[in-house]
């Protein structure tokens, strides 16, 4: 169970959604309300932080998870300063590269490929694009990360 929690933590730190203090602060909080025996990784977290247990093996930290592409959208949406310009062109170039390939039946990949379409032609400007369209994913990205948070600290 603790396995899966870290899992989730150290996927959401990987897509941006924790700073390593924060990844610290939270094995902190769950060595302090484990009782009994303390799992080792959760040791390693609090002491050495996520950038390291992230390059150690599968058989001594537990992997980090791997999210699919509406999570990782929803993951870096709800970490995004929408008033941030530099930021705001960042994630459109994240969703629009990340978009292609993926199964063009879901909203987020959708709004991935009309925002790289928008980045290599000129019929609209991309960033007006997104500040009409981003409001429709913000509910059901916050539902998504809510329920990941509720896992992660379960």
């Amino acid at each position: 169970m603790i396995e899966q929690r870290i899992s989730i933590v150290m996927g959401l730190w990987a897509e941006g959604y924790f700073t390593d203090n924060e990844m610290i602060s939270w094995a902190d909080k769950q060595i302090i309300e484990i009782e009994g025996d303390i799992y080792d990784p959760l040791i390693e977290l609090s002491l050495k932080g996520p950038k390291v247990c992230v390059k150690k093996a599968s058989y001594d930290f537990p992997d980090r998870m791997e999210f699919s592409y509406q999570q990782r959208f929803a993951i870096r949406l709800m970490r995004l300063d929408l008033s941030a310009r530099p930021d705001v062109r960042k994630f459109i170039s994240w969703v629009a590269s990340n978009a292609m390939g993926e199964d063009s039946k879901s909203p987020e990949v959708m709004f991935g490929y009309h925002l790289d379409h928008y980045l290599y032609y000129d019929e609209i400007d991309p960033e007006i694009y997104f500040e009409r369209n981003i409001q429709e994913y913000i509910d059901s990205s916050e539902a998504l990360v809510r329920s990941l948070l509720r896992k992660a600290n379960a």
